[in-house]
């Protein structure tokens, strides 16, 4: 019989255990997913350049690639509108370089597709342009695979940004295009070509920074600093 209520004493406190245990892991998920979205929070804030307080972001998935879009939540806030167009900007000649820098600095990790996106830049083009209130990249793509890998980063990006958009395929929306002056899509060829007009010279580099090829600059992510290439030592020779 003492043996018998040893058991079950036994039991019942191993049975308490795990169901602590069991409670206790969601709650240390919740905990952690809320401090990584923390982190892509005010990360983003920092290489984007503008608060998510104070903008919107949407992804879509269209059946020959997708868009990214941010639009300022209030039609007023002309200078939250600015920073949106000036870091697409910059981001539009990242990505058609096949420079994935500033999406890795916010996640703290490379994005599912970016590698292939990277590798079949060639392949794939992307389109900057102005909104009311902010800016959009329409990018399309005629190859399945760079097709695959543009909707699995999407994919990504809606859910680390918690946007709440659908991850399947969409019609474009005709009020989704562009209403004010829209930038020329930038080509692999252009960048080249810009790449070897600042050839010879060296970069000055800040931290987090990535090369703006064809402005001649560096632009830091981080700080949001521009600063001019200086002739390297051999070309002043």
């Amino acid at each position: 019989m003492a043996n018998k209520m040893k058991f079950l004493l036994s039991a019942t406190i191993l049975f308490g255990l795990l169901g602590g245990a069991a409670q206790a892991a969601p709650a240390q998920d919740k905990a952690k997913e809320e401090a990584h979205q923390h982190d892509v929070t005010e990360k983003g804030d920092h290489v984007m350049g503008f608060s998510h307080d104070k903008a919107t972001h949407h992804f879509r998935l269209y059946a020959d690639g997708g868009a990214i879009e941010v639009q300022a939540n209030d039609a007023k806030d002309t200078a939250t509108r600015d920073a949106i167009r000036g870091h697409f900007s910059h981001i539009t000649k990242m990505f058609a370089a096949g420079d994935f820098t500033a999406p890795i600095l916010i996640h703290s990790q490379n994005p599912p597709g970016s590698d292939v996106m990277k590798r079949l830049r060639d392949k794939i083009d992307y389109h900057l342009e102005n909104a009311a209130a902010g800016s959009r990249i329409r990018i399309t793509t005629k190859d399945a695979e760079a097709l695959k890998a543009v909707h699995s980063f999407l994919r990504f990006q809606i859910s680390e940004h918690e946007t709440g958009d659908t991850t399947e395929l969409t019609k474009e929306a005709a009020s989704a295009r562009a209403v004010g002056p829209s930038e020329k899509k930038h080509s692999r060829q252009e960048l080249s070509a810009a790449e070897s007009r600042i050839s010879g010279q060296t970069l000055e580099w800040c931290p987090g920074s990535v090369a703006c090829a064809n402005s001649g600059k560096t632009f830091d992510l981080v700080a949001g600093c521009s600063r001019r290439a200086h002739p390297s030592p051999s070309s002043q020779s």
